[in-house]
């Protein structure tokens, strides 16, 4: 559905393309059962040419298509028309999984992209952007909270600088970070000195240790038992494994649980999960790692999260 949904953004933002997609759904309704080269001629290449807007597209996360085979063929037709469209530039994002690099591997003479490896970037930069988006993040909460007393300043620079060298250079770690800090049952405060005062020098990645600390200190106070842990791993394991995303109604009945009870013993991970209110509506993951991790006995180590693949 990548092509639909990014063709029914473009036409939101901008009437002249929507008009040109109308024309287009009219004359093939049936256009989303159509096939992939199909899908971008007709939803996004000939409406973009004949509109010529300058933007960027961004497709953010291409690793994580379901259907991994289809994204060498995905890139491998943009490259394509990518000319065909000079006014606008495509940003991808992507894990350098086996099927993204093949897309990426053209003929030198046609080479029209320019790559970028995270990794590659100078650390500094990275530790400035990390810590800009901390500090806009909570500062702005700061203002907005008005249902807890916060310290002034708060967070002060010693508080930004200390956890911008936890995140070791990890957005995933500063974003998770954020939602945890800013989880509306608990004190910002307090929860941010916790991250701060991670221990990790036993070596552990940052990021585990966040969701190490996201998992413990959210379940340390609902008096768990055996039972309930069991139920948790399960609901998780459902949650993290399953091909396609699952709703609370889904693991009720795939569980044989009541949708109550797993809207409960979820209440903790707002953080690292996307829990929508309506119980019919697909549960997400906020980051990938965080099903490398539960999935992980060497990640995950204790053994009331650990989520066995197998």
């Amino acid at each position: 559905m990548m092509f639909p949904t990014l063709s029914y953004q473009l036409a939101y933002r901008y009437p002249d393309f929507r008009t040109l997609l109308v024309e287009k759904l009219r004359e093939n309704p049936s256009i989303a059962r159509e096939s992939f080269e199909t899908q971008l001629t007709t939803l996004l290449i000939e409406p973009l040419k004949a509109t010529k807007h300058s933007m960027v597209i961004v497709i953010d996360a291409l690793d994580e298509c379901r259907e991994t085979k289809s994204t060498s063929t995905i890139l491998s037709m943009l490259y394509r028309h990518v000319d065909s469209i000079p006014s606008v530039k495509w940003l991808i994002t992507s894990r350098p999984e086996p099927a993204i690099r093949k897309g990426f591997r053209l003929d030198p003479d046609q080479l029209i992209t320019d790559i970028m490896v995270l990794h590659d970037v100078d650390s500094h930069e990275v530790d400035k952007d990390i810590e800009l988006y901390l500090r806009t993040r909570l500062q702005e909460a700061s203002k907005d909270r008005s249902d807890t007393n916060l310290p002034t300043p708060w967070p002060t620079d010693d508080d930004i600088h200390a956890l911008t060298a936890k995140a070791g250079q990890l957005f995933v770690f500063a974003a998770t970070a954020v939602a945890y800090v800013l989880s509306t049952i608990h004190q910002p405060a307090k929860r941010l000195v916790t991250l701060i005062n991670m221990d990790s020098s036993d070596g552990v990645k940052g990021i585990d240790l966040l969701y190490t600390k996201v998992l413990e200190t959210g379940y340390s106070s609902m008096d768990m038992d055996m039972d309930d842990y069991a139920l948790l791993r399960k609901v998780l394991a459902s949650i993290v494994l399953a091909f396609n995303p699952l709703s609370r109604e889904d693991l009720s009945l795939l569980l044989e649980v009541q949708a109550d009870e797993i809207a409960s013993i979820l209440r903790p991970l707002h953080s690292v999960l996307k829990i929508p209110s309506d119980p019919t509506v697909p549960i997400g993951i906020h980051h990938r790692s965080f099903t490398d991790y539960l999935s992980s006995s060497k990640r995950c180590r204790n053994a009331n999260f650990f989520v066995d693949p197998e």
